[in-house]
């Protein structure tokens, strides 16, 4: 019998042969069921959920899986708890068996995220366990070595035949075997990871894998996948539960895989475990030479333990680069680049570039590699890290630990993405690679690595909004385009409603033309943009605007050179609204605005308006405000409001600001309360 089973929010007996075996002999039966339990209490099993009052098992062979998720688990009260195995649910009163009975181990049982493996649900206490005569067998290789034969085949040709089968349904090659792996290189094959997550697989091809995505994360995972250098692109995973990632759990080997631009939604409503490639990452698990890109949002109720790859690991990670965007909602949060939580096993080789914004209502622990690292002399810790983490950022009180454990101790991070793209070399058996090798090709970008000698490479909006993720690095425009336009049609397919945060990179325009701007391009820029064209149309009616067509704000640092705005804008609050209004920035705190040219025609009415047409206001000294701003003398500001303040450059400029400027001359009209004005600044403070 072979079966994916989902179970919910039920009392039940279950197992693949029979829910409950009274007085019976159950023998000779193989069973690869993948069972998901959600909220559910009783006994299942791969062959029987209950057996009792004398019933027999022999010479049965199981490499089924039992999935708990939130399922109350057996605790010695008495109470309603969920008793699962891969042979055998619960037993009671059972019979000795007289021939060995034979399971797969898949199990990853740890704590709150338990994904049942043994053989017997009830093993701890039934008195008559070893009677029942349950082997265990680590790998599909142990299984396939047990000599039992059951209908007349050895154990090794019916998982063959089990094998061939699903390769025949997926038309694949191979037969899950490590000489013969199961071949992958279309999506719809990925669900053999969750029909025979104890097989060996080789991808083949580059996948992009739409809602196959899923099957990842439906079952742990204990074969061998290797990737092959090959990538799984553009993966959605929206997972529910109390160990969530693309894969739920991992106990076998990852290698070699390219995982580029996951984008990910992971809702824990008890708390547990998230990590981009898996919740819980098992001691028996070796993750090596995966390439993670994306972002994800996890929000969990209670603790959680959140990572840029696992939220929990007992295993051995190696030769990762990591650059995941990762936000995390929770009471507690423990977050880190690596895992949230590593509990012995090892870290080594890893280059992390991603960042994570942690929001949180009692406490949260967050590193560079790991928010906890728990080690005992059972199971140590082993780190040999250097690693990145950019622009990370923690709403309220907090706790740092920065877990990179070696000979001297903790040791801090302080490289740059530029210098460690450049200069790093890592190496683990047959994987041996810069940063900038295997970053090659991964990001969501047409080329480049993000540094300042190789910045990435945008064609089209698609890919700008991908900013998003990697507001520290540097991008150059190959081409115009439209924001919104997903296609390429030149029509707007979603609305481009600004980036958040902060952005500290840099952008080389090349004067090339970014059309349809409806809101200010970033909400913060502290990095440089330099030689670009915006074209806006902008209507807004809320009840308090800042608007500057690049930034909301300009922080001391930021560079803007040789920016054109071009288009129109109406901004629109009642007479208690206020409206801060810049062509370039809403508001500068002392950044550099060089050589700027602005040909807006501007329509604002509100409450309290500040208006410039280059900088609204000017808050801070300035480093520079450099070489000829230019307005197109056709533009016309209609500024009216209780109170206004406009000039035709600045609208609120501090007096010890050390400006280097040259306004342009021009006849554009600038009109406060239907009164022509001509001044260049509106107010100096």
């Amino acid at each position: 019998v072979a079966a994916n089973v989902y179970i919910e929010n039920s009392a039940v007996n279950f197992g693949g042969v029979a829910g409950t075996a009274e007085n019976t002999l159950i023998s000779a039966a193989f069973a690869a069921v993948n069972v998901f339990a959600n909220n559910v209490s009783g006994n299942i099993g791969g062959v029987v959920g209950t057996l009792t009052d004398g019933s027999i098992m022999s010479r049965c062979v199981s490499l089924s899986t039992i999935t708990n998720d939130d399922c109350a688990l057996p605790d010695g009260d008495g109470g309603a708890a969920l008793y699962a195995g891969s042979l055998l649910g619960y037993a009671d009163g059972a019979g000795a068996a007289d021939e060995d009975n034979y399971y797969l181990n898949n199990g990853v049982s740890y704590g709150e995220a338990a994904i049942s493996g043994c053989g017997l649900g009830n093993f701890d206490d039934y008195s008559d366990a070893t009677e029942l005569r349950f082997v265990a067998l680590a790998n599909i290789g142990e299984m396939n070595a047990a000599q039992t034969a059951i209908l007349g085949n050895t154990v090794a040709e019916l998982v063959e035949y089990y094998a061939e089968s699903l390769a025949e349904r997926f038309t694949v090659a191979g037969v899950g075997s490590e000489y013969a792996p199961f071949e992958i290189g279309k999506a719809e094959a990925l669900e053999l990871v969750a029909l025979a997550p104890w097989a060996y697989f080789i991808q083949t091809d580059d996948i992009v894998p739409g809602s196959y995505a899923e099957f990842f994360g439906k079952t742990p995972f204990r074969g061998y996948y290797d990737g092959d250098a090959y990538k799984l692109s553009d993966v959605a995973v929206s997972a529910t539960g109390g160990s969530v990632g693309l894969f739920r759990a991992v106990e076998g080997t990852l290698t070699n895989l390219y995982i580029d631009n996951i984008y990910a939604d992971m809702l824990l409503p008890q708390g547990g475990y998230a990590g981009a490639l898996a919740g819980i990452i098992g001691n028996e698990a070796v993750v090596s030479g995966i390439v993670l890109t994306g972002s994800i949002t996890v929000d969990a109720a209670g603790t959680v333990y959140a990572g840029g790859v696992a939220g929990k690991s007992y295993g051995s990670i190696d030769n990762i680069v990591s650059a995941i965007a990762m936000r995390v909602i929770a009471e507690n949060a423990l977050v880190g680049g690596i895992s949230g939580n590593l509990s012995g096993g090892k870290v080594e080789y890893v280059a992390l570039l991603g960042s994570f914004t942690a929001d949180y209502s009692g406490r949260a622990n967050v590193g560079t590699v790991a928010g906890e690292a728990v080690a005992d002399d059972e199971s140590p810790v082993s780190m040999n890290a250097v690693g990145y983490v950019a622009d990370s950022s923690i709403a309220g009180k907090y706790n740092v630990t920065i877990p990179f454990v070696g000979e001297t101790g903790y040791v801090p991070v302080s490289e740059s993405r530029n210098s460690l793209i450049a200069s790093k070399n890592y190496s683990s058996g047959k994987y041996a690679f810069t940063v900038g090798e295997r970053l090659n090709g991964v990001y969501p970008f047409t080329s480049g690595s993000g540094t300042d000698a190789d910045p990435f490479v945008i064609t089209g909006y698609k890919e700008f909004k991908n900013i998003a993720a990697y507001m520290d690095a540097s991008f150059k425009l190959a081409e115009n385009f439209v924001l919104g336009d997903i296609d390429g049609d030149g029509i707007a397919d979603e609305e481009f409603t600004g980036f958040g945060g902060t952005f500290s990179g840099s952008i080389a325009g090349d004067n090339k033309v970014i059309s349809g701007l409806t809101a200010p391009l970033f909400e913060r820029i502290s990095g440089s943009i330099r030689n670009l064209v915006l074209n806006i149309e902008v209507y807004s009616e809320d009840v308090s605007v800042t608007f500057g067509a690049v930034a909301v704000t300009a922080e001391s640092g930021a560079m803007l050179s040789r920016i054109t705005v071009n288009g129109n804008a109406e901004i629109y609050t009642d007479a208690a609204g206020t409206i801060v209004y810049g062509g370039v920035v809403g508001i500068s705190d002392g950044a550099a605005v060089i050589m700027p040219a602005v040909n807006v025609d501007v329509k604002l009415r509100g409450g309290m308006v500040v208006y410039g047409g280059i900088v609204g206001n000017s808050t801070a000294p300035a480093a520079e405000h450099a070489g000829t701003w230019r307005i197109q003398s056709s533009v016309t500001a209609d500024i009216g409001g209780v109170s206004v303040t406009a000039g035709k450059y600045i609208g609120i400029m501090r007096g010890d600001s050390a400006v280097v400027q040259s306004f342009g001359t021009t006849a554009a009209v600038l009109k406060i309360n239907n009164v022509t004005d001509a001044s260049a600044v509106g107010r100096v403070i």
